[in-house]
């Protein structure tokens, strides 16, 4: 079974103005109301609690991994642990952990107001990649983003068409890397991870050389693999102009089995990933605005 959705919410400190809302929040709960001629007749008034605000986002990891709130009460970890599970916890049978934040409300967000994403993230434990210093080799556990596209947004007869869209990924070749976000190191090993529309292209996950929608052809490819194949998001737009970010059940075989998932995922590790490794993301942003709690 895969884990439920837990929302990631930031701790609370004690005298702060956050923290005094929240017990004023409480308190109002039962009101008094004082009457003086009525106090025994009418007692304590019950109040509707005030409307929280929306969350940020929800821990959607698969198997032995989480999602919390970073200790420094900035950004969140993304933690995964070596423990070998049984298959069944994601869409395709793998048994490897895998930590993914989800970020709520884009759904049905237009593809084409995407213009700009960031990452922001320090190593913790574990691997760290190739843009440390000193480097590392490759790996899955450094944060990447998914992102779920309803191509066939218009409505066609023939349906939806979800793809899984990556992006600000550091794991493959240098060449597909580079083309689909770069990465820039302060000198203190605090990674910053941006995309950019205008500049950047996408990995269509499951591409293999014919189903690309409306046939068109990557910007730079090197090889038949989806992991090699580059596509540029204005050619995506003009063969689907109507194309969406979607919260859904993506069918993608590294994602959480039968669940429904925000569109925009972070992800470290994967449906085989079986490894101690914590990463802190201080910043995750879409457009300039924060996607963190």
């Amino acid at each position: 079974m895969s884990q439920e959705n837990r929302a990631v919410v930031m701790p609370l400190l004690p005298g702060s103005r956050s923290w005094r809302s929240l017990e004023k929040d409480n308190l109002q709960q039962l009101v008094p109301v004082v009457h003086a001629n009525r106090w025994r007749q009418q007692g304590w008034r019950q109040q509707m609690p005030r409307r929280r605000p929306p969350q940020a986002g929800i821990d959607c990891s698969v198997n032995s991994a989480r999602v919390q709130p970073h200790s420094s009460g900035a950004g969140i970890t993304l933690t995964t642990t070596a423990r070998v599970n049984e298959a069944g916890a994601f869409q395709g049978g793998g048994s490897g952990n895998k930590a993914i934040y989800g970020a709520c409300g884009l759904d049905l967000l237009p593809l084409a107001e995407l213009q700009q994403l960031l990452i922001v993230w320090q190593n913790q434990a574990g691997p760290a990649g190739p843009h440390v210093e000193p480097a590392q080799a490759v790996t899955v556990a450094t944060p990447y983003l998914n992102l779920l596209v309803d191509l066939n947004a218009a409505g066609a007869p023939t349906g939806e068409d979800i793809r899984v869209l990556v992006c600000c990924c550091d794991q493959l070749s240098p060449a597909i890397s580079e083309a689909i976000g770069v990465t820039s190191n302060d000198g203190s090993n605090r990674l910053t991870v941006r995309w950019r529309a205008d500049t950047h292209g996408v990995l269509i996950v499951g591409y293999d050389g014919s189903n690309a929608p409306d046939g068109i052809s990557p910007v730079l490819s090197n090889g038949s693999s989806w992991m090699e194949n580059v596509f540029s998001l204005t050619d995506l737009l003009v063969a689907c102009p109507q194309a969406r970010l979607v919260d859904a059940v993506s069918g993608d075989g590294g994602l959480p089995a039968a669940e429904r998932t925000p569109a925009l995922l972070l992800c470290s590790g994967d449906s085989g990933y079986q490894e101690a490794q914590s990463k802190w993301v201080e910043r995750l942003e879409i457009n300039g605005r924060s996607l963190l709690p």
